[in-house]
């Protein structure tokens, strides 16, 4: 088995890991589980020479998030917490915001995001007022809200870079990204609504976007764009 067969089956079986931790452990654990699963990748990727450092400095994050959730419900952590999860999706919309157009895309595409963003932002504005109550400070309130704007602008502009490229490279990019904010969100319900069944899917969706991650950083490279552009 080669290395880009290796890393396939490597985070199918963390997955899986993950999802029994959920079933068999409480809350600290499982969340233990899926910080050494992200630390575990990230030193795959480290050994598969991977130098796309954009991407690399996301996991870091995403590795450095896990680990403040694991003392969520301590004093300023989910603050903390909120500011690192804003900081790792700038980075990605870092990587998508010299590739976007938004001139030249179809009517379709644009009602298609925008109902889509306007969705999330009123699921967002209600689902915020809801939880409030159990929020400890404003400051937290605040960013969780911001939050919730980042990951609709970063999803807005995700899309804008897969309707104007439809390149496997874009493909894979735009599967993973979406696929770690639904994860986010299915913890969001999770956490602050106490719906159990969402962690599932938070390891669900998140160990699947990190499988389409290792095929973005591994089967494709910056002339799949170029090739497969649709318009300038």
């Amino acid at each position: 088995m080669n290395s880009k067969q290796a890393i396939k089956v490597v985070i199918t079986l963390l997955l899986i890991v993950n999802l029994l931790s959920v079933y068999f452990f409480d809350v600290l654990t499982f969340r233990t589980v899926r910080a050494i699963s992200v630390l575990f990748i990230l030193i795959y990727f480290l050994l598969f020479t991977i130098k796309d450092y954009l991407i690399l400095s996301f996991v870091c994050l995403l590795l450095f998030a896990d680990i403040l959730d694991l003392y969520f419900d301590s004093p300023l952590i989910p603050e903390y917490y909120f500011v690192v999860k804003i900081s790792a999706y700038l980075l990605l919309l870092q990587r998508v915001l010299k590739k976007t157009n938004f001139l030249n895309v179809k009517i379709r595409d644009v009602l298609i995001v925008s109902a889509i963003a306007i969705l999330n932002i009123l699921i967002g504005i209600r689902s915020l007022y809801q939880v409030s109550l159990k929020i400890a400070s404003n400051l937290e309130l605040t960013l969780l809200f911001i939050y919730g704007f980042v990951l609709v602008l970063v999803g807005t502009f995700v899309a804008n870079y897969y309707f104007r490229y439809a390149s496997k490279r874009a493909f894979y990019f735009t599967t993973f990204v979406y696929l770690i904010m639904f994860a986010d969100v299915s913890g969001y319900v999770a956490n602050y609504f106490d719906i159990y069944f969402f962690n599932y899917l938070e390891r669900f969706y998140y160990f699947l976007g990190f499988f389409y991650m290792a095929f973005y950083l591994i089967y494709t490279n910056e002339l799949d764009d170029q090739e497969n552009k649709l318009f300038e």
